[in-house]
């Protein structure tokens, strides 16, 4: 059992990560349940991308070559 809501945790990570998916990754390593059902919707997603870290969301756009 985790401390933390799976909302609140998302939020928490989406400001170390660069993409949304990379916060859902984290959440199901970390142990949490039916991460895709919690953060389907259309305004959590967008209220995540909004928290996401500017610097590594610019760099998980870039085209790895």
């Amino acid at each position: 059992m985790h401390g933390d809501n799976i909302i609140k945790r998302a939020f928490d990570l989406a400001e170390q990560c660069g993409s949304v998916d990379e916060v859902r990754k984290r959440l199901a390593r970390e142990g949490y349940f039916y991460v895709e059902a919690h953060l389907s919707g259309r305004a959590i997603n967008a209220d995540l991308r909004s928290r996401l870290n500017p610097e590594l969301r610019a760099a998980a756009k870039k085209p790895r070559g």
